[in-house]
């Protein structure tokens, strides 16, 4: 019986997930367009944890590799297990609002990729980064409290 369940959970899980969604590495992305191999990372699965984390420029699934340009609305608020410091790709266009709000358990050091464009609402909500590190040639568009409470 228990099988049973667990056989049906996992397709249940696996209808939820959009045509062009896939995991990687614990991972939830979504494809953004079709004409250029890019992706959005949707949602850490509840079994994600990483210390130290770098969200990557790149991934590979099916021979393919995407570009991860996205980081989305809460992709790690509440579920995943960040500690330490973390590192955002030089892919990476817009993190959006609250993508890691809660992660309280991010205590070193934030390195923000070269393509940062815009910081959503939140974004870094509860977070307690000791300093932020840029590699953007300019300063990413910060909505509202991007970094409540965080830091300075």
């Amino acid at each position: 019986m228990k099988k049973i369940f667990f056989i049906l959970a996992a397709m249940l899980c696996c209808f939820a997930l959009k045509a062009q969604d896939f995991i990687c590495d614990d991972l939830i992305y979504s494809v953004l367009y079709d004409y250029i191999p890019a992706v959005k990372l949707v949602k850490c699965t509840r079994y994600f944890q990483a210390h130290d984390f770098v969200i990557p420029s790149t991934i590979n699934h099916e021979g393919r590799t995407y570009k991860v340009m996205e980081i989305g609305e809460r992709a790690f608020a509440d579920g995943g297990r960040l500690t330490g410091t973390l590192t955002i790709g030089n892919n990476v266009l817009r993190i959006d609002n609250y993508a890691f709000a809660k992660c309280g358990e991010l205590t070193g050091t934030l390195i923000i990729g070269e393509s940062v464009r815009q910081i959503g609402y939140k974004a870094f909500e509860h977070t307690h980064f000791t300093q932020i590190i840029s590699r953007c040639s300019s300063p990413p568009n910060l909505m509202p409290d991007a970094f409540p409470e965080n830091f300075f």
